[in-house]
């Protein structure tokens, strides 16, 4: 195994456990100008084709979470109660309201892009 092959594989309890998230989608235009979901990209071409892919540059940038120089600490998983949930819900959608007011919710398509959104509000 390489170093990377032995990097990548140390997300494996990461994704099992369920400490690894991912957005519904991330949609860039590449460089030949098409577009494309870099979620699906990632999910089909490198996470299910690995140990064999074609590409693994998403997955080995991911795996540099772990590197204990960085010191990356994973949250514990805690349940959280359906009152808790609906409080959350409650918050989010007041904040894509007032995302959508202020007109910066919205990607080339004029579909809300949580990802934009996100850059925009930190």
């Amino acid at each position: 195994l390489s170093g990377k092959n032995d990097r990548i594989r140390r997300l494996v309890p990461k994704f099992e456990s369920g400490c690894i998230y991912l957005p519904e989608s991330c949609v860039r235009e590449n460089y030949e100008g098409v577009r494309e979901d870099l979620v699906k990209v990632f999910i089909n071409d490198e996470y299910l084709a690995f140990p064999f892919p074609t590409h693994d540059d998403m997955l080995d940038s991911l795996s540099r979470i772990l590197d204990e120089e960085l010191g990356a600490v994973f949250p514990e998983v805690r349940e959280v109660s359906e009152h808790e949930l609906k409080i959350a819900m409650m918050r989010e959608n007041r904040e894509l309201k007032n995302r959508e007011e202020q007109g910066n919710d919205e990607d080339d398509d004029g579909e809300y892009n949580p990802l934009m959104a996100g850059m925009v509000r930190r």
